[in-house]
């Protein structure tokens, strides 16, 4: 029996790895459509973002070369949002590799680009800035420093009225404090993130 229970928790593992893999390689088909036949350059950037995303972790060189790819393409829209996103993913993916001094210069890029951009996009790119720089520095281990960031991108997504993306910033506030051996302001931070999720039916908190 206890054989078999083994065997059938291995094949529904297998099923659930098949599935999800034939799931992943749908949406990257969609993706790599909205490429070929999009006359859109802000559609084909946010798709290369999107197709960036999915390789950030298992193949970090693709990733890279697909947000190059985002950003030509978000230059020739003039997008700013496209481009923000961009430069955020290659904050993240640069620094993984090792080279925080070019993660740095990525950073100062997704703030630069908020100088030029219409007022009407201000708030979604102030929103990113303070979200990747508030996570830059808690990766170099500079946890103060972190803090206004995190407390900034809160009040943003407040402003905006995203709820999830409230909780996801106070549960990484919450780490940061957690680093800083603060356990006092982070079990609060936690607990408000917690009834977040929640009230959104996320599971992320759990």
């Amino acid at each position: 029996p206890i054989a078999l229970k083994k065997h059938l928790a291995f094949l529904f593992v297998g099923l659930l790895i098949s599935f999800f893999s034939k799931a992943q390689q749908a949406y990257e088909d969609s993706l790599n459509k909205v490429i070929a036949e999009s006359k859109s350059d802000a559609d084909v950037s946010r798709a290369y973002n999107a197709l960036a995303y999915e390789y950030t972790r298992t193949d970090p060189a693709k990733a890279r070369e697909y947000l190059h790819a985002a950003i030509f393409f978000g230059k020739k829209a003039n997008n700013p949002r496209r481009l923000s996103n961009a430069y955020a993913q290659l904050m993240y993916v640069v620094y993984d590799a090792g080279t925080p001094d070019s993660a740095e210069y990525y950073l100062n890029l997704v703030k630069d680009i908020i100088n030029g951009a219409p007022e009407s996009e201000k708030l979604a790119l102030n929103c990113n800035y303070h979200t990747v720089a508030a996570m830059f520095y808690k990766k170099t281990g500079s946890y103060q420093r972190a803090i206004p960031f995190f407390e900034n991108a809160i009040s943003l997504f407040k402003k905006i009225g995203d709820k999830e993306s409230i909780a996801g910033q106070m549960l990484n506030l919450g780490n940061n404090y957690s680093a800083l051996g603060n356990y006092q302001k982070a079990t609060e931070q936690h607990l408000q993130s917690l009834k977040l999720f929640e009230e959104v039916g996320s599971d992320r908190g759990v």
